[in-house]
């Protein structure tokens, strides 16, 4: 019920203040561009939920309007109907995820996560030698798990400087997932979703 009443809150915006991503009711309009994304499996909705994607600015630095996907969003985001109060996008160009559908993430219990797992051991021995000897053994490490099963990580002596260095090497390789904490100094900390 929560999903169907937030698009037909966007729904109503779009309808009364017009379906430009911008103000009046940009806060509120982009309830609805958020919303499709997380339906488009281009966003995790525990970023959303648990506040990450605001974080320093962190949706600023991973979603620029050149990025194609952000002009699918200001193209689309209004596109709801409304079938008898159940609300859903109306989409004729590409398939959306319906709100019952689970969208792919990695997890513990997926083939995805034991892929990553290997990733991050190749590069363990680097960043234990790098952490002991540059961070004084306070460095941290986050690693994504790319929707098909690539992934990458990044690290530094800040847990900001880690997220920035993997969310770089995703953007590079093209990895549409969320870079995770995985270690704390050598306490590895990457949590089940």
């Amino acid at each position: 019920m929560f999903v169907n009443g937030l698009l037909d809150f966007a729904l109503w915006y779009a309808n009364n203040l017009g379906t430009k991503l911008e103000d009046p009711g940009v806060a509120e309009k982009g309830l609805g561009a958020l919303r499709l994304m997380i339906e488009k499996g281009w966003l995790e909705e525990s970023r959303v939920l648990d506040g990450s994607l605001f974080h320093d600015c962190a949706r600023v630095k991973e979603f620029s309007d050149s990025d194609p996907k952000i002009q699918y969003l200001k193209d689309h985001w209004y596109k709801i109907k409304n079938n008898d109060g159940n609300f859903e996008f109306n989409l004729t160009n590409g398939k959306v995820p319906s709100q019952n559908e689970t969208i792919k993430t990695a997890n513990y219990d997926t083939n995805l996560m034991e892929l990553c797992r290997e990733h991050i051991s190749h590069g363990w021995k680097s960043y234990v030698k790098i952490n002991k000897k540059e961070f004084n053994s306070k460095g941290y490490l986050f690693a994504v798990v790319g929707e098909d099963g690539r992934c990458e990580h990044g690290f530094g002596p800040t847990q900001k400087h880690a997220f920035n260095d993997c969310t770089h090497w995703k953007k590079e390789n093209n990895i549409i997932g969320t870079c995770e904490l995985y270690p704390r100094g050598q306490e590895v900390v990457w949590r089940k979703h």
